[in-house]
């Protein structure tokens, strides 16, 4: 596994836009943007009593990966679910309680029961134009092999009006699908030593999966 001091997750949101009445025609275009979650440090092993950040900034503006226009998101919330998965040899179980989270910018609150989300609040930013959430996950127990798999939660809400400065019109998100970028990690690693385990991705491609939830390994002893 290549080894880098931060590692970035660029979680790729692939979004069907309508173009508003008030541009004065009817027309729509498909815009892929890159929203960036730094998980570090990142290392092969993990202790307890270690602290894995995860932390998002996101600006206001946002450059379309298709065409390279700019899309004003604003202070618009991309509400995101973080589940801490424990793989084991025949099965996966929720981890949450063996890891603490601390809070560091914005509000964490935990959700659901059997399988909880992480779900993290931002913080607005003005000095900047953007918005920032970052919190700890500190392992409490030694000798387990985690997931972090990232997702989209309450998809309705990522749905709104954002504009594009470039041509001052209004875009009406419809429709919105996750695709991450792997960045370093060798998902085809993590497949080979755990086989059978499958986050909910679509596809045959385990390790393709894997990375289109945004999934971070941490092997803790």
């Amino acid at each position: 596994m290549k080894l880098g001091f931060r590692f970035q997750i660029m979680v790729i949101s692939t979004f069907s836009i309508l173009l508003s009445a008030q541009c004065g025609h009817n027309c729509s275009i498909i815009v892929q943007f890159e929203i960036p979650i730094n998980i570090f440090p990142q290392r092969e092993i993990y202790h307890i009593g270690d602290t894995i950040w995860v932390e998002l900034v996101l600006p206001q503006l946002i450059e379309d990966q298709k065409t390279g226009s700019i899309i004003e998101v604003g202070y618009h919330e991309f509400e995101i679910g973080i589940n801490v998965i424990q793989i084991l040899r025949s099965s996966s179980v929720n981890a949450t309680s063996k890891v603490e989270l601390v809070k560091n910018i914005g509000d964490l609150t935990t959700i659901g029961i059997t399988y909880p989300d992480i779900v993290p609040k931002a913080v607005i930013e003005t000095m900047n134009n953007t918005q920032h959430w970052k919190f700890g996950i500190i392992p409490i127990v030694s000798n387990l092999d985690l997931v972090l798999l990232f997702g989209k939660r309450n998809p309705a809400g990522w749905g709104g009006e954002f504009r594009s400065p470039e041509d001052d019109c209004i875009y009406g998100i419809s429709s919105s699908v996750f695709l991450t970028n792997d960045g370093n990690i060798d998902y085809e690693s993590y497949v080979e030593e755990f086989p059978y385990f499958k986050e909910s991705g679509n596809g045959p491609n385990i390790a393709e999966n894997h990375k289109n939830a945004g999934a971070f390994f941490i092997k803790v002893e």
